[in-house]
Order: structure tokens, then C-alpha cells, then sequence
């Protein structure tokens, strides 16, 4: 077919050029037809006096000149402003070429006489005898440039009739080649590319055990040959597979059995590093699982509630020995009287009579206790492998151990020296082992602080109501007290105003003074009497005023006791406010990391501030399938302590419907997390009616926009487009709480957005703030930032956000906890 187009072309192109060149001799011919017509009539201009024609006249008649003389020898000539390639005239043609050349050189001679001087100087006649003369000439000339013009056309029409001829003969020929290199292509390519091609398709559904038999040494021979090797090896790898998925982890291939070489980046190598990836991940999950098996069993021990130290010692210790198919173990508690310090034995597995009596091991955080001394003193584990008596002594709180090894762990929480735990076994610890050991004394340690926390608390509740009570005692009989000596001043006043009365009428009268003036003495000794009741009055007064002292310093003894009850408090707030920061630790690691957010969001930022240590608000966000990104900012009911627990549900129940059951859509999400809420709180059964508020999209980038998709509880989502900042509002539901959860409904919204746009989520915290006047920050000013910050980058779009906040703020105490998230799409 090739052979056949490519005649065809070639032929066309010849007939197409011979064609356009003789139609350049047409072109020419017609030409000077037209300037013949042009130089009679300039002639004449000139004969009226125009001279100003005359030079025209004569390039006009050079040009058709020129246009004779190309016509015959060929070559390049301009015509419409067109630059046109003129072979030379065929011999067949010369003679009329002679003709033309005649007939211009008349006609030029007439022309002549008409644009001379004399030509004026002739009468009428003359001069229209001499211009018919011309006209005549001029017909003349044009006749035999038809002439020429008709036999090109005649020449063009035998050479067309020619090259049709031959070109039918050609066509022919290629028919009949081309039948022939069809044959040959089909039986040595097409056929044998056909069984190859059924040979593959029966491959590719899986079966192998067809042969190609192509006896070619060819190009296609070899493909075959390969072909049938690599069903072979198909073969192979697809048995190879087959027993990695029944978990035969030991099978070989057959070049291994073989020992033949195996190239870096074959499938064979990668097949067989997937082999031995695979039974070390086996390896690893099994022990991981291990691990997590004894986690949890030693965590049903500790979580128990058991109050009582040396039972949950003795438990601990017989499911880790049986974990650890250990032989003994003890557990030492850090104790501590006045000035002395010591290691107390409360719990032991496997240990001879002769060391359990020894209970207690000095310890000054120096020297001394031995091993499980030393092990507190560098705070790490200390492992010791064939520990024998022959070769050492070493003070061990397990004794000799003979042959065997030995693993020492102190018991630290939060920088706090609790204790240590020692085990022994015939057999090395394992790496895993090790960690497990060291991950479950800080549990213990923990646990053991607890209920040391709380029985020192309930001893200092208890403590508590009785000085209560004494303080109450002391209070009543302080009152009865004031009472009585509120009773004799009022006795002592009533005295004294009948003194003052009696004296006033021995004033008022000598007389009456001198008649009773035996009377007066009875009186003074009366007053004498009196005298010595008042003293015993004033006794008794002094009496209780030291009654009433004593009290007082007692009562100072009771405040002093309280104060030390209050730092004692105090010490329990501190260890509840680390186990808070314990708590933050956790909530900060099930948010996405920093380096998550900039790999998975390269230009994003966010503005989280936790009112408290720990928060209600948190972010999530989760890659699906390298096509989606879900992305939510979640509010939960409260804040701190409350808050993070409701944080810690919202971000399992999250990664539970999106990760584990793959839902993407978002108002299918929060339907999913407002049924997930109702239930595993019970809200429909109590009266429960914690929640959250959420603005949560998916985001789906493309080539050249960006597909967003939103759904909100009471929350919107702000995004920029086109320099513009929008609002899309989301429903009017919130995530659990006390609203029917029959009658939610949450809608998906699609948002397009071009290169460059910005999406922000928030919680209601930011807008909220207040300042030290008690006004909040407010949603006008949150927008006016956001619109203001759209042209910068995002980094420093956040540090302007940033800014704005502390400004306002300025040193107002933080009313709610604040969250932000902005994304460049």
C-alpha cells in the first residue's frame, strides 16, 4: 500500500509541476495580451501631449519584450506581483514564438509612430489610418499569442492522456506486489503474531500451561521462545504466590533450589525479598501481638480497682512469669520514714523462704540495695545474661540465680521513684521482651501511685472531718463560754448602778446620813462582803480568759494541722495536674503531626490554642487512596478534662467511618458520627447530652480545579474565590446532644475552586475571645482578617491572623478553646 501511495504521489507530483509550468507560458501569453491593450492606449496619451505617460509607455513595452524573450528561453518572471518559474518554450512551439516576435515589432513599429512627434503633425485621416494600422497589429499580435496559448493546452492534454497510461500501469503492478508482500506478512508475521496473541490472552486469564510452537529463527521466533519462558516462570511465581497466601513462608522457587544466580531487579528477587519481608512482619506482628496480649492481661489486673498493693503485686507477678515463661520475680516499693529509705519486699514468684524474710534493703539513692538498688540510681533497666555464683557474687533481690538471666526495671512514673521489678529466667530475655517489661513498669508505677494518691487522700478526708469536728466542739464551747461572762457583766453593771443609787441618797441628806449612819456600817460591811464575791468573780474570769488562750492556741494548732493538710493537697493537685500533662501528651498524639499536614497539605496552616491543658477542640485529618483528602475541625461540648475525652471519641469514631469503612461523602460521615455519638454514649436512655459541632469537606485536587465537598453541624466553612471571601453555612444540627437524632439531617455541598483559593475551618472559639473589656473578637472581624489576608502567602497569613488575635486579646483571660485551619488548594 505504501509502494502504491508513494507512485501515485510521485506521479501527481510530476504531472502537477509539468502542469503549473506550462501554464506559466499561458500566464505570459496572456499577460502581453493585456499590456499590448495597455501600450496602445498609453501611446495615444502621449500623441494628446501627455508626456508624462511616455516612460510608462516605454516599461510596459520592455516588459512585454522581456515576457517574449522568457517565453522562449525560459526563466523567472513577476507577474501580479507573483514570481513565476517559466521553462523554456517546447520546439514545437518556436515557430509560432517567431510569429509573436514578428507580429511585436510591427505592432511596436505602429505604436511608435503614434507616440512620435510627427504624429501630431499628420492630419486626421493620416493619423486614423496609422492608429487602425496599430489596432490592426495589435489584434495580430494577440491572435498568435492565443495561438500559443491554445497549443499548450493541446501539449498539457496529450502529456495528461500519457501519464494516465502509465500511471494505470504502475497501479497495477503495486496491486500485484502488494498482494504478494500481504501473503509473505501473513504467513511469517501475522500468523505466527496471531497464536502469540491467543497464546498471551489465555496468559493473562491465568493459564500458563500453553506452548507456542514457532520453528522461525527470526525476530518472532525469539519472542515465542521468550513467551514460553515467561509462562514458565509465570508459572512459577504463580505457585511461589499461592503458598505465601496459604502462609508458607518457607517455600522456594526453583532457581533457589538450584542455586543458580538471581539478578538484583528481577521479579524473583523482588518475590523473594517480599518472602522474607513477609515472615519478618510475621515475625514482628507476632510479637507486637504478644505484646498487646500482655498488655492486656496485666491491664485487666491493674485496672481491677484493687486497693490493696501486695494482692496486686502477687498477680501481676503470676501472669508475667507465666507471660515470660520465666522461673521468679519480686517487687520491690521505694518506701521512706522520717530520715530513713528503703526497699520493701511486697510481692514475689519463686523465691526461697530464706529470701522472702528478707523484706526490707536499706537505700540512700547512692549506695547500697545492690542491683535493684543500682537500677533506681541510673533509672534504666539493667539486664544481666548467665548470671553464676561461681564467677561473681552480686546482691540480688531474687538471691543466686544459677545459669540463669536476670532483668531489673526501676518503677518511675513522671520523674517519680516508685519501686523496682526483677525477673528471672533459664532463658535469654528477648529484644521485645525487654520492651514490654519496661512499657508495663511504667504502668505499674503508675497504678501504684494512684492508690498511694487515694489512700493518702481518703486518710486526709478522714483526718479532715474529725479536726472538723473537734473545731466544731471547741467552736460551742467558746460560745457557752462568752455566755457566761456576758451573764456576769451584766450582773457586775446591775451591782454597781444600785452602789451608785445608794450613794446618791447618802448625798442627798445629812440627816438621812447620820439616822443611818449604823445603817452605813452595815452597808460597808455589806460592801466588803461584796468586795470579796467580786474578787472571786474576777477569779474566775481570769480563769477562763486562760481557758479561752489555751483554746485560741489551740485553734492555731488546728490551722497550722490544716495547712499542712492543704500542701499535702496541693502535692495531690500537682501529681492530678502531671497526670492532665499526661493526658495532653496522649490528645497530641492522636492529632496529625506537623510533618503529616505539610506532606499531605504542603501550603496549610493551623492556629491551635487549648484553653486549659487538654482540650475539647481537635483537627483530623486521613488520605484515601491518594485521591481524597478528608479534613475536619471538631468542637466538643466543654472544654478540658470533659472536653479531651469527648475529643478522644470523636477521633476514634472518625477514623472508624472513614479509614476502616471508607465513607468519603460528608453529611454521610456526620450522620454516621451523630448515630455513633447517640449510641455509644446512650443518649437515648440518659440524660447525656454531650456532643460537638463540626465543619468537615473532602478534597479532591485535580489538574486545574480543585473539587471541594462540605457538610457542617453548626459550623460553616469560609473559602476564597476569585479574591473574594464566602460563607457556606452548614446545618443547624449538632453532632449528638439533646437534639432528636430521628430528625437530623445533614446535606453535602460541591465547591469548585481554582488554583490558588483557600478554605478555612474553625471552631467558635476564635470568635468568641474576648478582650480585657469582656467583648468578644467577633465574626465581622474574623471575616475582615481573613479578607485582608488573601493576598499574601499563607504562612504569613497566619502570623497576620495571629497577631490580630494576641492584639486584641492582649492579656483577657481565654474564654473558649481556639482552633483554626486554613488550606491552599
Amino acid at each position: 500500500m505504501l509502494i502504491i501511495i508513494t507512485s501515485q504521489v510521485i506521479f501527481r507530483g510530476f504531472e502537477s509541476k509539468s502542469v503549473r509550468l506550462n501554464n506559466n507560458w499561458v500566464n505570459i501569453a496572456g499577460q502581453n495580451r493585456m499590456l499590448s491593450v495597455k501600450v496602445l492606449n498609453l501611446s495615444q496619451l502621449v500623441a494628446q501631449g501627455e508626456e508624462s505617460y511616455r516612460k510608462e509607455l516605454n516599461s510596459v513595452k520592455q516588459d512585454i519584450e522581456f515576457a517574449i524573450r522568457t517565453l522562449k528561453f525560459g526563466g523567472k518572471i513577476t507577474i501580479n506581483k507573483q514570481e513565476l518559474l517559466v521553462p523554456p518554450l517546447n520546439p514545437e512551439l518556436l515557430v509560432l514564438h517567431q510569429n509573436l516576435k514578428k507580429d511585436w515589432f510591427a505592432y511596436n513599429e505602429q505604436v511608435s509612430q503614434i507616440s512620435s512627434k510627427l504624429y501630431a503633425q499628420h492630419d486626421k485621416l493620416q493619423q486614423k489610418q496609422i492608429l487602425l494600422k496599430a489596432i490592426s497589429s495589435n489584434e495580430k499580435f494577440i491572435r498568435t499569442g492565443n495561438e500559443i496559448i491554445q497549443r499548450v493546452i493541446e501539449l498539457n492534454e496529450a502529456t495528461q492522456t500519457n501519464r494516465v497510461f502509465w500511471r494505470r500501469f504502475v497501479l497495477l503492478s503495486n496491486v500485484f506486489i502488494l498482494l504478494y508482500v500481504l501473503y509473505i506478512f501473513w504467513q511469517y508475521t501475522l500468523k505466527p503474531l496471531q497464536k502469540l496473541s491467543e497464546v498471551s490472552s489465555k496468559m493473562v486469564k491465568g493459564q500458563l500451561d500453553q506452548d507456542i510452537d514457532i520453528k522461525q529463527k527470526d525476530e518472532l521466533g525469539q519472542i515465542a521462545e521468550a513467551t514460553n519462558d515467561l509462562a514458565y516462570n509465570l508459572k512459577e511465581v504463580r505457585d511461589f504466590v499461592e503458598e505465601l497466601g496459604k502462609g508458607n513462608y518457607q517455600v522456594e522457587l526453583e532457581m533457589e533450589k538450584k542455586g543458580r544466580f538471581i539478578a538484583e531487579d528481577s521479579l524473583f528477587m523482588t518475590l523473594i525479598t517480599a518472602r522474607n519481608q513477609l515472615i519478618t512482619l510475621k515475625g514482628e506482628n507476632e510479637k507486637q501481638a504478644w505484646v498487646s496480649h500482655g498488655l492486656a492481661e496485666i491491664g485487666h489486673i491493674l485496672s481491677a480497682g484493687d486497693i490493696d498493693i501486695h494482692v496486686m503485686g502477687q498477680k501481676i507477678l503470676s501472669e508475667l512469669i507465666k507471660l515470660l515463661s520465666g522461673n521468679q520475680g519480686t517487687i520491690f516499693l521505694l518506701q521512706q520514714e522520717e530520715e530513713k529509705t528503703w526497699l520493701e519486699l511486697i510481692a514475689c514468684y519463686g523465691i526461697h523462704e530464706e529470701r522472702i524474710q528478707q523484706k526490707k534493703i536499706p537505700y540512700d539513692g547512692e549506695f547500697g540495695a545492690g542491683l535493684i538498688g543500682q537500677a533506681l540510681i541510673e533509672r534504666g533497666t539493667i539486664h544481666q545474661v548467665g548470671v553464676t555464683p561461681e564467677y561473681f557474687e552480686v546482691k540480688l533481690g531474687a538471691g543466686e540465680v544459677k545459669n540463669g538471666n536476670l532483668l531489673i526495671v526501676p518503677l518511675i512514673f513522671n520523674q517519680t521513684e516508685v519501686g523496682v521489678l526483677e525477673v528471672g529466667s533459664f532463658r535469654e530475655f528477648e529484644t521485645h521482651e525487654i520492651d514490654f517489661i519496661e512499657i508495663l513498669a511504667d504502668r505499674i508505677a503508675s497504678t501504684i501511685l494512684n492508690i498511694q494518691a487515694n489512700k493518702k487522700t481518703n486518710r486526709l478526708l478522714h483526718e479532715s472531718e474529725e479536726q472538723k469536728d473537734i473545731l466544731q466542739a471547741q467552736e460551742e464551747e467558746m460560745r457557752q463560754n462568752v455566755e457566761e461572762l456576758r451573764a456576769i457583766h451584766e450582773v457586775m453593771g446591775k451591782k454597781q448602778k444600785e452602789l451608785e443609787r445608794q450613794n446618791q441618797r447618802i448625798k442627798s441628806s445629812e440627816l438621812v446620813l447620820t439616822k443611818a449612819l449604823k445603817q452605813l456600817e452595815e452597808q460597808k460591811q455589806t460592801l466588803e462582803n461584796q468586795k470579796i464575791d467580786l474578787e472571786e468573780a474576777n477569779d474566775v474570769l481570769h480563769a477562763q480568759e486562760e481557758e479561752m488562750r489555751q483554746n485560741v492556741e489551740e485553734l492555731v494548732a488546728t490551722q497550722e494541722s490544716l495547712a499542712s493538710k492543704s500542701k499535702n493537697l496541693e502535692r495531690q493537685n500537682k501529681l492530678i495536674t502531671t497526670s492532665i500533662y499526661y493526658a495532653q501528651n496522649i490528645q497530641q498524639a492522636i492529632l496529625p503531626s506537623q510533618e503529616k499536614l505539610q506532606r499531605v497539605l504542603k501550603d496549610s496552616f493551623v492556629i491551635y490554642r487549648p484553653k486549659d491543658i487538654v482540650s475539647g477542640d481537635f483537627y483530623w485529618m486521613s488520605k484515601i487512596n491518594d485521591e481524597k483528602i478528608v479534613v475536619a475541625a471538631v468542637d466538643c461540648t466543654g472544654h478540658g478534662v470533659p472536653g479531651a475525652f469527648m475529643s478522644m471519641i470523636g477521633n476514634t469514631l472518625l477514623n472508624q467511618i472513614v479509614n476502616e469503612k471508607k465513607v468519603t461523602n460528608p453529611s454521610e460521615i456526620l450522620k454516621l458520627l451523630d448515630k455513633s455519638v447517640y449510641e455509644d454514649l446512650n443518649q437515648q436512655k440518659s440524660s447525656n447530652r454531650e456532643g460537638m459541632d463540626v465543619c468537615l469537606c473532602t478534597i479532591e485536587p485535580g489538574n486545574e480545579q480543585t473539587n471541594v465537598c462540605f457538610a457542617g453541624a453548626k459550623r460553616s466553612l469560609y473559602y476564597t474565590h476569585e479574591g473574594e471571601l464566602i460563607e457556606e453555612k452548614g446545618d443547624r444540627f449538632s453532632i449528638g446532644g439533646w437534639q432528636d437524632n430521628d430528625r437530623k439531617s445533614f446535606i453535602s455541598k460541591e465547591i469548585k475552586l481554582n488554583i490558588g483559593d483557600r478554605i478555612y475551618l474553625s471552631s467558635d472559639g476564635f470568635v468568641d475571645t474576648p478582650n480585657p473589656r469582656r467583648k468578644s473578637f467577633g465574626t465581622k472581624r474574623f471575616r475582615k482578617v481573613l479578607q485582608d489576608s488573601i493576598e499574601i502567602s499563607i504562612s504569613e497569613q497566619r502570623n497576620t491572623i495571629e497577631q490580630a488575635l494576641d492584639q486584641f486579646q492582649q492579656d483577657a483571660e481565654q474564654r473558649d478553646d481556639i482552633l483554626l485551619i486554613g488550606i491552599e488548594v
